[in-house]
């Protein structure tokens, strides 16, 4: 797929339905296109790694502290990791586990302490021995089709909201099947683009994260596409705390104040350079936002009741 021309990642047809397109501040149009043929949602333009890293991820994620937002959220979030960790290793047993884009591998580190032998994936040379250093899990580099054949036997390999961030992921679920162990098991956390929250605010939605969020997963897509790898579905969540309760904040804010996507992300995220302009901008949002906190409460747990909260957590086992 060029820059100009779009064809699908998945099946390489050329004909797709456009769905809308989100102006990035300061940056280029992209638009989201729905693949006739296979239904794969796609960021278009699609970019490569190299582009990607050099201007997208810049401020994405701390290698100093580890600490992306203020410590109250953060502690937050490290409970509710510490929760899916526990998840993971139920399936993991004592690993070998492997967490494809595994980040500042929070999780990963959970999971050692809990016995389990654990391996990390990023893309990024530099951040990789970084993060290894720090941890002391080893962590491999670039892309997951390089990693060495004797690398085989994996219990379990997690994409946990890496997914939809990394090119090569179609690639990636293809040879899945061939790393892990017999009945071995993939763990995949992705933002649920078949989701009523999504359909509710479309380009508005805060776990669009243009142009970040390369792919656009449903449930039902990716069952089919795993299925015919070899794979079947054995269980799922639809409820991510640490997630849905902003999201749902984040998503009707930018439909409230669409000229400001994701403000109050940007201001808390601590990594992100913040102006004076921000703040001012932000202060008519204050009002809404302390009734978003009261009201999402009971709209997310809604959400979850009936499947249609923006997040979902699959579990599939490999077949022989």
């Amino acid at each position: 797929m060029t820059r100009n021309t779009f064809s699908c990642p998945n099946c390489k047809k050329r004909r797709y339905n456009k769905l809308f397109s989100v102006k990035i501040p300061a940056s280029d149009l992209f638009g989201l296109f729905r693949c006739q043929h296979c239904q794969l949602v796609t960021t278009f333009p699609f970019l490569h790694n190299r582009k990607l890293y050099s201007k997208y991820y810049a401020n994405y994620r701390s290698l100093t502290s580890g600490q992306r937002f203020p410590q109250p959220i953060d502690f937050l979030m490290k409970i509710w990791r510490y929760l899916r960790a526990w998840r993971i290793q139920k399936w993991a047993k004592k690993g070998p586990v492997l967490d494809v884009g595994c980040g500042q591998a929070t999780e990963l580190t959970i999971l050692k302490k809990f016995g389990v032998r654990v391996y990390g994936l990023e893309y990024d040379k530099g951040y990789a021995q970084k993060i290894s250093e720090s941890t002391g899990i080893p962590i491999f580099y670039r892309s997951l089709i390089n990693i060495n054949k004797q690398r085989t036997g994996f219990t379990l390999i997690s994409f946990m909201h890496s997914l939809e961030h990394i090119p090569q992921s179609l690639k990636y679920l293809k040879k899945i099947h061939k790393l892990l162990a017999s009945h071995g098991y993939l763990f995949i956390s992705v933002p649920n683009f078949a989701s009523l929250e999504r359909r509710l605010f479309d380009d508005k939605w805060f776990h669009l994260d243009l142009p970040r969020h390369l792919y656009h997963f449903s449930k039902e897509w990716l069952v089919v596409f795993l299925e015919k790898q070899g794979f079947e579905l054995v269980w799922q969540k639809n409820i991510a705390p640490e997630y849905d309760f902003f999201s749902l904040m984040q998503s009707t804010l930018n439909r409230i104040f669409p000229t400001q996507p994701n403000l109050l992300y940007l201001i808390l995220l601590r990594e992100e350079r913040k102006n004076p302009q921000q703040y001012i901008v932000l202060i008519p949002q204050l009002p809404f936002i302390l009734l978003l906190a009261i009201l999402s409460l009971p709209i997310t747990m809604f959400l979850w009741l009936i499947g249609g909260s923006g997040t979902i957590e699959l579990v599939f086992q490999k077949r022989r």
